[in-house]
């Protein structure tokens, strides 16, 4: 099945998320919350990139998410665009305690927006929101960020799994009306392409399959599955 192409008879999608982010903000904890809905106080850095799979039910549609949470050490940022360059959506992650991550994020967008052809969902997501009393990034500040940028936005905290199903829900969401746009604007098969715009970067969309693991990659299935939940956000 062609990513972001629907089966016929059950109207399944695929699509490539990248998770990315400065190390630290908690871009591992966000997704095992997601997949497993485990937290751990100590996680170990990720070396290139981890590999999960999750699929949810939203709006009529069976959505299977492939999930790659990337390193945020400054060594592997060259391996970044092995993993996101033909990604359909992209989680950008900043903790709201360090204003240093928030800055860092805009720097992962202008990469983005560099070494992807593609049109692609995007959700900002301000994490550890449980610290508020240590924030150094307003809401507002995010806000804006993601209003910029044409994102979706959200906070989170995978401490107390708040905002978590939120946060993908927003870019499972922001693909299917990738896929639906399409669908209004060609009669063309999917896999074509089409320019638009839907809580994207705004480029030419070319739906491929994702790059395959290598040996820097930690491969990790799961078989997780949710319906359509959105849990509240921090304030």
């Amino acid at each position: 099945m062609s990513l972001l192409s629907p089966q016929s008879a059950d109207n399944s999608l695929e699509a490539k998320v990248v998770v990315l982010g400065s190390q630290g903000v908690g871009k591992t904890s966000l997704v095992l919350r997601h997949v497993s809905n485990t937290f751990t106080q100590s996680v170990s850095p990720t070396i290139g990139a981890s590999f999960f799979t999750f699929s949810m039910t939203v709006t009529g549609y069976r959505i299977k998410l492939q999930l790659w949470d990337t390193a945020g050490q400054e060594r592997f940022r060259s391996m970044a665009p092995m993993y996101y360059r033909r990604a359909n959506a992209a989680l950008i992650v900043y903790d709201i305690t360090r204003e240093k991550s928030f800055e860092e994020a805009q720097e992962w967008v202008r990469e983005l927006e560099s070494k992807v052809d593609s049109n692609l969902s995007l959700c900002v997501v301000g994490n550890k929101c449980d610290l508020s009393g240590e924030r150094e990034v307003s809401r507002e500040q995010g806000l804006e960020f993601a209003h910029q940028i044409g994102a979706m936005f959200t906070e989170t905290s995978a401490a107390q799994n708040s905002g978590v199903k939120e946060a993908f829900l927003k870019v499972a969401q922001g693909v299917i009306s990738l896929h639906q746009h399409h669908q209004l604007k060609s009669d063309r098969s999917f896999s074509h392409g089409n320019s638009y715009t839907a809580h994207t970067v705004s480029r030419t969309f070319n739906a491929v399959q994702p790059s395959p693991p290598t040996d820097d990659t930690i491969h990790i299935h799961n078989t997780a599955n949710t319906d359509t939940n959105s849990s509240k956000c921090c304030s």
